[in-house]
């Protein structure tokens, strides 16, 4: 339900104007990082998600998915309303995440966020995270 719900606010902001420009982006790389325990270590990844495919990239594995044209877009629309940040400081044990949008070769977004900040944007983006890794489980 809280996918629909999100898949549906994307959606309604980006035909209000409140989401950037993203039209032009030919990838997506994310990484995640739960922390640093050995078994945390483990469920660290990394994610290519273009208009077509993803790739995983998850404790020496590569695996690569089909995406739809709607995935993309609410992936795209998505990480482009969570904003542009960058994290202040370090986060040592905790989760980081940071996502990055591209125009061939050039960065043109950049988004970063710990757990130890005080708001919930690192929950944000590993919910957006996870529409597309759930291809791959």
């Amino acid at each position: 339900m809280k996918r629909i719900l999100a898949v549906i606010v994307i959606g309604l902001l980006s035909l209000t104007g409140c989401v950037g420009d993203t039209s032009k982006w030919t990838s997506i790389e994310a990484s995640y990082s739960p922390g640093s325990t050995q078994q945390q270590a483990k469920d660290a990844y990394n994610l290519v998600i273009t208009p077509t495919s993803a790739t995983l990239r998850q404790g020496g594995n590569t695996t690569t998915r089909d995406v739809s044209q709607s995935l993309w877009d609410t992936v795209r629309n998505s990480v482009s309303a969570l904003g542009a940040r960058s994290v202040p400081q370090a986060c040592p044990g905790g989760q980081t995440i940071t996502i990055k949008g591209f125009v061939a070769d050039d960065e043109t977004h950049r988004f970063e966020a710990t757990s130890c900040e005080t708001d919930s944007k690192v929950a944000e983006a590993k919910r957006i995270l996870d529409l597309v890794v759930q291809l791959f489980r």
